[in-house]
C-alpha cells in the first residue's frame, strides 16, 4: 500500500491509499507498487488509474505533469484534472 496525492495549482484533488498506480511518462507507460524505488518523472497527456485499496480503480485525465515517488508516497503535479467518475473493478495482476 502507498498513499497517492494528486495536485493542481488551485488544490488538492484527490488523496488516497493505492496498490497499484499506472501512469502515462514520456517514454511509455509505467507503473508504481509499493516499495517502489524513488522516482521522478514528467507525465505526457493521457489517464492515470489508481487501483485503490478497496478495489476499485479512480480514473483521472490529465494534460501532462509531474510524477514523484518516494517512501511510498506517489506525488503527482498538474495544471488541470479530468475526473472519470466511473469507479471501475481494476484489472487483475498477473
Amino acid at each position: 500500500m502507498f498513499t497517492v496525492e494528486i495536485y493542481t495549482p488551485e488544490k488538492r484533488v484527490f488523496q488516497g491509499e493505492a496498490k497499484y498506480l499506472i501512469a502515462p511518462g514520456k517514454k511509455g507507460w509505467f507503473g508504481i507498487l509499493t516499495n517502489h524505488a524513488p522516482l521522478l518523472s514528467s507525465l505526457c497527456p493521457g489517464r492515470i488509474c489508481v487501483d485503490m485499496m478497496d478495489n476499485t480503480r479512480k480514473t483521472l485525465k490529465v494534460p501532462g505533469g509531474f510524477l514523484e515517488v518516494d517512501n511510498n508516497r506517489v506525488i503527482i503535479l498538474a495544471d488541470a484534472i479530468d475526473h472519470d467518475d466511473a469507479a471501475v473493478p481494476p484489472a487483475p495482476h498477473k
